[in-house]
């Protein structure tokens, strides 16, 4: 993984660009003592298939029920 201070990254923004999207991940420096302020990394869809519920496959049942809500009561303002 790559470090960049802010200064060099702006310089070099198209570069570091492609180097994501090859799928490397950069970190983001600022400050003398070159504190990590960020990490750009490639961006992945999400997965398709459903996460397993591991341990508590058997013990329950997940149901979403729909509801909806005005702005009134969102904000507490009845």
């Amino acid at each position: 993984m790559k470090t960049f201070t802010i200064g060099e990254f702006k310089q070099k923004l198209p570069e570091i660009l492609q180097q994501v999207a090859k799928g490397e991940s950069v970190v983001l420096e600022k400050g003398r003592r070159n504190e990590k302020l960020a990490i750009f990394s490639p961006y992945i869809e999400n997965q398709t298939e459903p996460r397993k519920l591991g341990i508590f496959a058997q013990r329950g049942k997940v149901q979403f029920k729909q509801w909806e809500m005005d702005a009134d009561e969102f904000l507490g303002t009845d």
